[in-house]
């Protein structure tokens, strides 16, 4: 199971862009040996968190999934896509501002598991996937990390 993160972060925020690349490289090393079932492949989280003078530009996306594989290009990158599932999560801007890594780290994990109801919401177009062992297990995983 392949897991990404977008980060869509304001420039007040890039002091926590470490935290998102080491979440999303424990992510993948944890899960992407792993198979839940045909049905999905791949998620791709974005994470808004911009100043209040940028949120009309990051209004976050509904829940996407794509079962055909599709190949575009964004900025200059060729990307195939298939059995995929993207959403948007926000972080509320002044959550993260001013708090120090730990509590970042935390915050992030917290938003991470509260994104997951999104699977319930998705269930009927994603088949031939065990989202609740999916769910439990990234649940955990987030529980040990933070």
């Amino acid at each position: 199971m392949k897991i990404g993160l977008a980060p869509y972060i304001s420039l007040e925020i890039t002091k926590h862009s470490e935290l998102l690349n080491e979440i999303e490289s424990k992510l993948k090393d944890k899960f992407d040996p792993l198979f839940y079932g045909e049905g999905l492949l791949e998620i791709y989280i974005g994470i808004i968190c911009v100043s209040p003078a940028f949120e009309q530009f990051f209004i976050p996306r509904k829940a996407k999934y794509t079962f055909e594989s599709k190949t575009y290009i964004k900025e200059g990158i060729e990307f195939t896509t298939g059995r995929t599932l993207e959403y948007d999560i926000k972080i509320d801007f002044d959550l993260l501002k001013d708090v120090d890594k730990i509590t970042a780290y935390q915050i992030i994990l917290r938003e991470l598991t509260a994104s997951l109801d999104v699977f319930e919401s998705m269930k009927k177009k994603i088949k031939n996937f065990d989202s609740q062992r999916f769910i439990s297990d990234l649940t955990v995983f987030f529980y040990e990390l933070g």
